[in-house]
């Protein structure tokens, strides 16, 4: 018979009376004093590996009603118990693991897909660094870096992976070093161009395509070849003092890049407009700050973490989030399928 126990995860505590059983998104508010009692007599008794009968018997002799026992057990199946082997607190993801298992995923067959997927970074700056990182370090098995730059002493406040000592070299040689030196096992491919059709086949084998560089036309480029070739992908970046993700496009599921239009463009303005706004936009250089970069690159690290693990909600499917840093306003753009799209309107269909 199967044995289970109490998550590690799992913490209890009283406030006026009221039992927190778990906390975060788990909590579960108990005001009842005979479900109060019993359940933390089977927590305390769930601390071993248990059998669901033995656990049973127990409270049924502490003298607990059967119904009561059974309102525990209905409480303690929404993620409070493990089987007594799903967890190895040696094994390098073994926190990763009980994060998996608070989101109601199969810890172990989530760290296998992810050692199988193959992750392409589109620009290796400061988005590049953070997501990169995340997703090394989660177990990914292996990635394509892209980015022709070389570090710049101006790069160093925001692109973590970078040291002083590092300048003049290619942006990709430092960052696969890096994540070799985290996870030695993984498999990297480094592509020291900016991606054009010349060699865009480049991301063919790809399971999803990262877009972190702010070459002028790449994402509207990877948003038709990530289309026709089924590959899922997302645009992370930052606007000014906005850190922003998504959309998250899974072709065949969801909308893509041109969907929706909230982006500026020259459409129907006067050629002198045109030139006015060109003339203004010459020499833009972007406000950067390591936080806003990182607030955005966890959030998609964690997008496509569940995304492969096949657990929570990607937050960023079908839409735009944009996190005001300076008042924590969240803002979130429709980026959802258009059935008239040019590029996927007729090769997309939502299940």
């Amino acid at each position: 018979m199967k044995k289970f126990m109490l998550a590690p995860y799992v913490r209890v505590g009283f406030l006026n009376g009221v039992l927190h059983f778990g906390f975060g998104s788990l909590r579960q508010l108990i005001t009842e004093k005979d479900i109060q009692s019993c359940i933390l007599d089977a927590a305390v008794f769930f601390k071993k590996p248990r059998q669901m009968e033995e656990v049973s018997f127990f409270l049924k002799e502490a003298g607990h009603n059967a119904n009561i026992i059974q309102d525990v057990f209905d409480i303690l199946s929404k993620k409070f118990l493990m089987p007594e082997d799903a967890y190895d607190h040696e094994d390098r993801h073994s926190r990763s693991f009980l994060f998996y298992s608070l989101s109601g995923a199969k810890i172990h067959e989530v760290q296998r897909t992810l050692s199988n997927k193959s992750i392409a970074i589109v620009g290796c700056g400061g988005i590049g660094n953070v997501v990169g990182v995340l997703l090394a370090t989660a177990g990914i098995g292996e990635f394509i870096l892209i980015d022709d730059d070389q570090i710049e002493l101006s790069n160093l406040s925001r692109q973590i992976m970078f040291k002083e000592t590092d300048c003049g070299e290619y942006k990709t040689k430092v960052l696969a070093e890096a994540f070799k030196e985290r996870s030695s096992q993984i498999k990297i491919a480094e592509i020291r161009q900016l991606v054009d059709e010349s060699n865009i086949q480049c991301l063919k084998n790809a399971n999803f395509i990262l877009i972190s560089g702010d070459q002028g036309n790449v994402l509207d480029l990877i948003n038709v070849f990530a289309i026709e070739n089924n590959i899922p992908f997302m645009n992370v970046g930052y606007i000014e003092d906005i850190a922003v993700w998504g959309p998250f496009v899974i072709p065949g599921k969801s909308g893509c890049h041109q969907c929706k239009q909230h982006l500026v463009n020259f459409k129907s303005l006067t050629q002198d407009q045109i030139n006015k706004c060109r003339e203004i936009n010459n020499g833009y250089q972007s406000p950067s700050i390591g936080p806003i970069n990182m607030i955005a690159s966890s959030f998609a690290a964690l997008d496509i973490l569940k995304f492969f693990g096949d657990f929570g909600q990607v937050q960023s499917l079908n839409t735009r989030i944009g996190i005001w840093s300076h008042d924590l306003h969240i803002e979130k753009q429709d980026c959802s399928l258009n059935p008239l799209c040019k590029i996927c309107g007729s090769l997309q269909k939502v299940n």
